[in-house]
């Protein structure tokens, strides 16, 4: 678990980060107090975005994870523990009560009075006095109404202010209210508190029993789920229970949770591929430096258009990066550490599914080598998305195959070899569905270049002498002599062949030539041009064949059969390429 101290190393970077016992959560109202308690306002501080709502974002006394006590939250809460489950009747007016929800309303007064009933402090006796005060009647509850129109429905949390501070601050950020919580949070939840040795920083202090939730993991539980739980019996060691198995202070936990927290939350700071939630960072001795680490990483994971990026330095390192240049050693040196972390939902809790962390330089430098090796034409290679997506049956999101998202993912930023079950994967989806999509021939192309250390052509190369690559581009120049002399028709040789004369060429080509024979009869009765072409064309491919060699084998194996689909697909590119060139039909000349 080391990228741990890493993120706790990560909170003291932090923008924007609430000191311990504090929390950033979002919030959509505020009750302005009046000091006799029973009058009060409520006002939506939400902002509006695209006519939609959007609560704002507070930093907040730390909320303690709701446990079968249902413990309040200090100073801020949800409108069952602000309100209690009070309804007015719309055709008998009468008062309605939900008694689980006026059961945390119960709670949340006492246990405010219990800590804020013994001080003068005007903010503190005005809150005291609207809790003590809030027993609804019918005025009460048509002014709730009139504020939130369906209490009922209503989901936001809210926050207290007094009516002569309103402007200034709300109630938790008055210096008293901060100092009596530094000196109540620990024992606010009413737990046991237990002291140890901080398993991340050494220092002895109050170990924490529960873990903060973890917001924004794709997939995970949209309240939030813990990282690190301890919620059966088996799972403890040595009598401890919950987090005492592992001892993390509270600091640190604090440290931890809020960096991960606040790196979900930015968008420039995560990239989502299928279920997987990839959060990066990275570390130097400036702010500006990092920033534009993140910058890069983020566009070439996740590659968006040139317009949406921030600053041309980072346009014109990324070009240099797909270029293959390095980046300036003395803005990148050794001194700028990166780390990225691979999360994924697991029941309750979220599961690490890798991490990596090391020198930026050294992250660059690997993902070039990846971007050469799945570089299969001059257009612009498949994102790593697209790669996973072409994995999945029926190119359905929903079907993509997570533990593949982590392997590849993996390799790519340790430059390890590539997972083979990638390279399978794609044969088997190609003879599926009979898509020979650029990013399954990528995939094949960069398993065959990193783990086979084969040679493998980027485009058509017409003298490379490959047997599996001779075979697809004699079967991409059939298929085409097929399409020359009948059209497009429902079922071609590649949807009724493909599978066959990539595993099993003597079987299917010793059909397919003699079908190539019959239609290039035709096709030189009506177009002698064309029939001249594709027999060159044919020519020049059999040329490669060395008979002593067993040109068209019994059977390929997986890394021909992977050849044999880069060749099918370089030379069926080819074909569209010289047409678009010459502006004239597929095949050559009619002359």
């Amino acid at each position: 678990m080391s990228f741990l101290p890493e993120l706790v190393k990560a909170y003291e970077k932090l923008p924007v980060k609430p000191p311990f016992g504090y929390e950033v959560r979002n919030i959509s109202y505020c009750i302005i107090l009046k000091d006799n308690g029973h009058d009060f306002e409520i006002v939506d501080i939400r902002q509006i975005q695209n006519n939609k709502a959007f609560p704002v974002s507070l930093v907040l006394p730390a909320s303690p994870p709701r446990t079968i006590n249902k413990t309040p939250f200090f100073l801020w809460d949800n409108i069952d523990y602000v309100f209690g489950g009070y309804r007015l009747d719309g055709k008998t007016s009468e008062i309605q009560i939900d008694q689980q929800k006026t059961a945390k309303n119960r709670i949340f007064k006492e246990k405010h009075l219990e800590f804020l009933a013994q001080y003068e402090q005007f903010e503190i006796k005005a809150f005291c006095n609207f809790i003590k005060s809030w027993q609804p009647d019918k005025v009460q509850l048509a002014k709730l109404y009139d504020f939130i129109r369906a209490p009922d429905e209503c989901v936001g949390n809210f926050v207290f202010a007094h009516e002569n501070t309103y402007r200034e601050r709300y109630l938790h950020e008055n210096p008293v209210i901060e100092i009596i919580w530094s000196e109540i949070m620990n024992n606010w939840n009413g737990s046991e508190e237990k002291q140890g040795i901080c398993f991340l920083s050494g220092d002895r202090g109050a170990v924490s029993r529960t873990h903060p939730k973890i917001l924004g993991v794709a997939g995970a539980n949209p309240t939030g789920s813990t990282l690190i739980s301890f919620n059966e019996e088996s799972f403890n060691s040595f009598g401890r229970k919950q987090g005492y198995n592992v001892p993390i202070s509270k600091r640190s936990t604090h440290y931890y949770s809020t960096a991960l927290n606040a790196f979900l939350k930015e968008k420039k700071h995560n990239t989502i591929i299928g279920n997987t939630t990839m959060v990066y960072w990275a570390s130097s001795p400036t702010s500006e430096v990092n920033e534009k680490a993140v910058s890069i990483f983020s566009e070439l994971v996740d590659p968006r258009e040139e317009e949406s990026l921030a600053g041309r330095q980072v346009k014109n390192y990324l070009q240099a990066i797909r270029r293959g240049a390095e980046i300036p050693e003395q803005e990148f040196g050794k001194s700028v550490r990166f780390f990225v972390l691979g999360l994924v939902p697991n029941n309750s809790r979220i599961a690490v599914q890798f991490y990596w962390q090391g020198n930026f330089g050294h992250l660059v430098t690997n993902f070039q080598r990846y971007l050469s090796e799945i570089k299969v034409s001059d257009d612009p290679s498949p994102s790593i998305y697209q790669i996973v997506l072409a994995q999945a049956v029926l190119h359905n999101k929903r079907n993509i195959i997570q533990r593949m998202v982590g392997d590849l993912l993996n390799s790519i930023l340790a430059g390890t070899p590539y997972p083979l079950s990638l390279l399978k994967n794609s044969i088997i989806r190609i003879r599926s569905d009979g898509q020979i999509r650029p990013a399954r021939i990528a995939v094949m192309k960069a398993i065959l270049t990193r783990n086979y250390e084969m040679e493998v052509p980027m485009a058509l190369d017409r003298n490379f002498t490959d047997r599996g690559y001779v075979l697809g581009r004699l079967f991409a120049v059939y298929e085409h002599i097929q399409r020359r002399a009948i059209g497009n028709v429902n079922s071609s040789i590649k949807d009724k062949f493909y599978g066959l004369a990539s595993a099993s060429p003597q079987q299917a080509f010793r059909v397919l030539d003699s079908g190539a024979q019959k239609h290039l009869a035709k096709i030189r009765r009506a177009k002698k041009g064309s029939a001249i072409y594709f027999e060159n064309e044919v020519g020049q491919i059999m040329e490669l064949m060395d008979p002593n060699e067993n040109p068209i084998p019994v059977s390929l194996n997986l890394t021909e059969q992977a050849m044999f689909g880069i060749g099918y697909y370089h030379q069926h590119n080819s074909f569209y390429m010289r047409k678009e060139n010459s502006n004239q039909p597929e095949g050559g000349s009619d002359d």
